[in-house]
């Protein structure tokens, strides 16, 4: 991916274009979109502003950060991209921890369904045998 110059809002536009041209094209989401949308409502739930997009969120954060209280500029664009991909990598961190904790519980689930399902089927057959 190209950005042409390190700006969240730039990158912003650039998954817009693509989200909307994948919606035109009636593609299915591939797994790691699906993960990008769950990393934007995690933004959303993380900063509690619903309003916003997420990448002015992160400006948003980015700004109130900067200690000099400057106008959007081009190096608080490149502060928010640098910041976007530190957060995506955090998020990246607990949603490969909470997957493998689902993995775990769907796991154990599995194998007490399948003892269920087989002294299910030890028990019909004893039932048939007294019969």
């Amino acid at each position: 991916m190209y950005l042409g110059k390190p700006s969240i809002t730039v990158l912003s536009h650039y998954v817009h274009g693509f989200e909307h041209a994948l919606t035109l094209a009636h593609l299915p989401p591939q797994e790691d979109e699906e993960e990008f949308q769950h990393f934007k409502k995690w933004l959303t739930k993380e900063f509690r502003r619903a309003n916003l997009g997420w990448h002015e969120q992160i400006l948003l954060l980015v700004s109130r950060e900067d200690q000099l209280g400057r106008e959007r500029d081009e190096s608080l664009e490149e502060q928010a991209l640098e910041h976007f991909f530190g957060l995506l990598e955090q998020y990246s961190v607990l949603f490969r921890q909470t997957e493998e904790r689902v993995s775990i519980v769907l796991e154990k689930v599995a194998q007490e369904t399948h003892l269920q399902v087989q002294k299910i089927i030890a028990d019909s057959r004893d039932v048939a045998r007294e019969q």
